[in-house]
Formats: C-alpha cells, structure tokens, sequence
C-alpha cells in the first residue's frame, strides 16, 4: 500500500496531494510504532509539499511533519504483524483510510520505488538512526525550500539538534551547521521579518546548547558576517 500511498503524496492534482497529507496526519497517530519502517521515505514527500502555493496542500503538509517528528519521539519498538488479522481495530481503520487514499485518485501507476511491505513484515523500528536520518532529510530538503516552508524545517530541525548531537555529533555539524551558516550569510538577517530572526536565533542557540564554544571555533573560518551575527543572535 505504501508504495502507491507514496505517490499520492507527489500527485498533479492538489486535492489528491491534500487528502493523502490529512490521512497520513491521521494514521500515523492510529498505527503508531508500526509506521516506523517507512516514516523517513515519507518526510520527503511531506516537505515537497510544505512548499505548495495552496493554503490547505501547506497546512495538510505541516501537520502531517508535526505528527512525523513527535512519532519518532514516541514510538516503541516493533516486531512487525504477520497478517492484517493480527491487527487491532483502530489498526484497521488505518489501513481503510489508507487504502481509500490509495484509491482515490484513480490513476493507475506504477511505484517507483518500494517500501517492501514494511508495515506487513517484520522488521525492527524506531531505531536511534531515525532521527539521525530525519536530520538528514530535513537538511538535504531544506535548500529546496523557500518562505514560511524554509522556516518550518528549520524549526524541527532544531528540534532534532540535541538528540541527534548527543549521538552523532558529526551529523549535526554536517547537516544543521550548514542551515545556520545560509542564516546567517544573509546580509539582511538584522533587519528582515522576526519570524526569520527568531527562527535563526533558536537554531543558533540549540547548536551552542550542545556545542559551546566550539560553534564559534566553527564559525571562525567563515566570512566576518557570518561571525558577527552569530555573537549578535547569541547575544555573546
């Protein structure tokens, strides 16, 4: 299913794009830790959306990244179920609306690429990798990203820092550092709109939480801007 329930999320048409965000925003509440296995293909498809001129495509797109995120937060460990049987009602409901969102544009396609029934087989989730992998996404989606859909990435990247520091220091440094620099780099950060600068701030903040002065060791190879608005967002 979630081989053609991932295309829909890519579909030409708006409203198909739309009524499968608000299923995924419901089931991934319903199925829980068993949508483990596929969550970080389908943060891709999200965040191509949040970009979307149409107000409810972007909303739908943002509460289906919110319920994502707080999924990888919350999820438990998972053995996979041998057999829609085995599933529990709410389950069930589940997997109806998700195929109803399958169905609902009609086209017959081909997936592109497989999930392998990962909501069927068994298979461990909810690894510490998952949000190492959620940052990457995040990152690597983020130049593609412009407006208030830059700036909701942004946000749950920073979310994301001081977990994945924690573990893989080298990812944050790669793939948040990065979204800080492109920041910070803008000429006009000082005095463009306080949601950009408030964004910025709290990335800025979260990364020297975990970082210290290193951040600012870090910094010190990149162009005088870069530097002085690191110390006047830190207020150090």
């Amino acid at each position: 299913i979630f081989d053609y329930f991932d295309l829909r999320l890519c579909d030409t048409h708006k409203r198909v794009r739309q009524k499968a965000l608000d299923v995924l925003a419901e089931i991934i509440g319903l199925l829980e830790d068993a949508l483990s296995p596929v969550i970080i293909r389908l943060v891709e498809g999200i965040t191509k959306n949040l970009n979307s001129k149409d107000p409810g495509v972007r909303a739908a797109a943002v509460k289906a990244l919110e319920g994502s995120i707080a999924h990888l937060g919350e999820a438990d460990p998972w053995h996979g179920l041998s057999s829609t049987g085995s599933l529990s009602p709410r389950h069930k409901r589940a997997l109806s609306a998700l195929t109803a969102a399958v169905v609902c544009g009609t086209l017959q396609l081909t997936p592109t690429r497989s999930f392998g029934g990962a909501v069927l087989r068994n298979q461990s989730s909810n690894r510490p990798e998952d949000k190492v992998s959620l940052m990457k996404e995040l990152s690597n989606q983020w130049s593609q990203l412009s407006g208030e859909a830059l700036l909701a990435v942004t946000e749950h990247i920073t979310v994301l820092v001081q977990w994945v520091y924690a573990r893989s220091p080298e990812v944050v440094e790669r793939y948040a550092l990065p979204v800080l620099w492109s920041f910070l780099e803008n000429k006009a950060l000082p005095v463009r709109s306080s949601s950009v600068r408030t964004v910025a701030t709290k990335l800025a903040s979260a990364l020297y939480e975990v970082m210290g002065t290193k951040l600012k060791k870090c910094a010190a190879s990149k162009p005088p801007r870069v530097q002085e608005n690191l110390s006047n967002i830190l207020g150090r």
